[in-house]
């Protein structure tokens, strides 16, 4: 039995944002010998396929991921929520980059860096906790009226 390069797959389809989107995850360790990338223990293939809610303008791309999990620690679904996940991090620094203007900061000696990021997630997340999802928006209405912001903290 000749055994398949890339076997058991994970499949996940999601609607929102006016779209279809369907993911294929699939597993190897097959390729392992021929990678030369340190610990490499698994290659992970997502192929994403997406379109607008009638099934039209269908775009299809395909992405290959190398890790250091063994089969035992993460199978393809696993593997497809961790990817997921890398992406809800990125969110966050893209909020801290566009919503606050990190990337400009002026403040870049000893713990001040580290400590104004820790205030800034600290206020993505009081404001998440709280139900306020945009945070662009949020922060503006706060600012207006600082008693909001302690209210807050004070909930």
């Amino acid at each position: 039995l000749k055994k398949r390069i890339f076997p058991p797959e994970y499949k996940t389809v999601d609607k929102g944002h006016g779209r279809i989107e369907i993911r294929i995850a699939k597993t190897s360790t097959m390729l392992n010998e021929y990678i030369k990338f340190p610990h490499v223990k698994q290659i992970l293939k997502v192929n994403r396929i997406r379109m607008d809610l009638k099934g039209n303008n269908r775009t299809e791309e395909t992405a290959y991921y190398i890790t250091s999990l063994s089969e035992e620690k993460a199978d393809a679904k696993e593997l497809l929520k961790l990817v997921r996940g890398h992406w809800s991090i990125e969110s966050l620094h893209w909020i801290r980059d566009r919503v606050f203007d990190e990337d400009r900061s002026q403040t870049r000696r000893g713990s001040a860096p580290r400590a104004f990021a820790t205030l800034r997630n600290f206020v993505i997340s009081l404001l998440k906790i709280n139900s306020m999802h945009h945070i662009a928006s949020s922060t503006r209405k706060i600012g207006r009226k600082t008693e909001r912001a302690l209210a807050l903290i004070c909930v």
